[in-house]
């Protein structure tokens, strides 16, 4: 988050700042130093939102899908604390229950995608001139995509400068940006 790349006016952005943020994002706490949506660039802001994403599936779900991928096999003292940390008694289908994991938080932050993306548009219709811009269709998806998942993991974190203040006669945003964090904190097994 310090990189250039990752900050709009293309300088380097201090230090503490950058792991506050970066802090704040992974372990979803909605406290931010920075306008996430004017201050950092699309590619800082999606960096912001790999962090949300880690933090809201934790650690050991994250862990569990890395190994997964890569095809290695977990120890017996991994697999034991793997299945505590997810209140198993009994042994769990791992590779099926980190798809199931996967799909149904995929499955539901594309439906928060879907529902906000009408108002994303319309909120990023004012900041172009030109509504034909491809990027303009860009910058809608990712920040319907950005607001579904930081709602989806109750982050608290938004790209629109004084977050959903702006926007408090919307009533459809805001029952979506209700239920999301309700669907997440209920998690996969109570799902």
């Amino acid at each position: 988050l310090s990189l250039p790349i990752s900050n709009t006016d293309g300088k380097w952005l201090d230090p503490v700042a950058s792991i506050f943020m970066g802090v704040s994002a992974t372990c979803v706490t909605g406290l931010v130093v920075v306008d996430v949506g004017n201050d950092f660039s699309m590619f800082g802001q999606a960096v912001i939102l790999f962090l949300i994403q880690i933090g809201g599936l934790s650690y050991m779900t994250i862990t569990t899908i890395l190994v997964y991928i890569t095809g290695k096999k977990l120890g017996i003292s991994e697999a034991k604390i793997f299945d505590m940390s997810n209140n198993s008694e009994a042994k769990i289908n791992f590779a099926d229950f980190v798809i199931k994991i996967a799909t149904l938080t995929l499955v539901v932050e594309g439906i928060g995608l879907l529902f906000l993306l009408k108002d994303s548009l319309e909120i990023t219709a004012l900041s172009f001139s030109d509504l034909s811009d491809p990027q303009y269709f860009i910058t809608a998806i990712f920040q319907a995509m950005f607001h579904a998942v930081s709602a989806f993991c109750n982050a608290g974190l938004s790209l629109y400068s004084g977050s959903l203040e702006n926007h408090a006669s919307n009533h459809w945003m805001l029952f979506v940006f209700s239920l999301l964090p309700i669907i997440g904190g209920l998690g996969y097994t109570v799902l």
